[in-house]
């Protein structure tokens, strides 16, 4: 599997972060509900099904994990999301590699 880009975290950290989606330079909003996420390790186990939010900024929503991050794997992680459209048609965005680094303060 290759993968364009990674973000790093901690073990036990909480994975969250925003994104934005637009067309060309116009947000596109009000579509959190046909957006999915999925953290999963290297042998397609789910670690996390990732909650979205639209945030008050158009087009800019929230991704976050309801899960720990405590145990997930040194080897890494790998997330993408899945767009379906209102026509039933399905857009898969590249994947992200989470590199997980163990956490010195406990």
């Amino acid at each position: 599997m290759t993968c364009l880009k990674q973000i790093t975290l901690k073990q036990g950290a909480t994975l969250a972060n925003s994104f934005s989606i637009q067309d060309g330079s116009t947000p596109i909003t009000g579509i959190a509900n046909q957006l999915k996420a999925q953290v999963r390790d290297s042998a397609g186990a789910l670690l996390s099904t990732l909650v979205i939010a639209e945030t008050a900024t158009a087009g800019t929503y929230t991704m976050v994990s309801p899960d720990s991050t405590e145990n997930w794997p040194l080897a890494g992680a790998y997330l993408d999301f899945k767009y379906t459209t209102t026509d039933g048609i399905i857009i898969s965005s590249e994947t992200l590699f989470i590199r997980m680094v163990r956490e010195v303060t406990q």
